[in-house]
């Protein structure tokens, strides 16, 4: 495959989904386009809270208001490829790691597509096998 995408979601990709796995249900999908550089900077393949939410929102430079996100109850997950289409969809498995999946293609581009989904957070422990560290939001202690 020649379009590259983020490591958390080739990861998760490859993962075999078990029986006790639930799709999560995204709320909420972004999609665009972006430069190559800043979609490498989405590194883990999820926002780690507000702060990155924001951050992010105003370096893409998305359109429109910054969206609300509960961040007690939700998060929200990113995939980027170097191609010209990407779709990402999420599972959670019984012990609590999220399980990305996406299909891309494999055409490259001069910038990267990106999908952005928000899905409920309740349960997660790991995101593609990796530790979920996630921000306090402002209201927590």
């Amino acid at each position: 495959m020649r379009g590259l995408m983020t490591a958390a979601v080739l990861v998760g990709a490859c993962a075999v989904a078990g029986a006790a796995d639930t799709p999560l249900a995204a709320r909420e999908e972004y999609k665009g386009r972006v430069s190559h550089e800043l979609a490498r900077g989405v590194k883990d393949g999820y926002i780690a809270g507000p702060k990155a939410w924001a951050k992010l929102w105003k370096d893409w430079k998305m359109e429109g208001k910054l969206p609300a996100i509960d961040w007690k109850k939700e998060m929200v997950l990113v995939v980027t490829s170097e191609g010209s289409t990407v779709t990402l969809s999420a599972k959670l498995g019984d012990k609590g790691d999220v399980k990305t999946e996406s299909v891309g293609t494999d055409d490259l581009r001069a910038d990267s597509v990106y999908v952005m989904i928000v899905v409920p957070s309740k349960g997660v422990k790991t995101i593609n096998g990796k530790a979920a560290k996630f921000e306090k939001s402002p209201e927590e202690p």
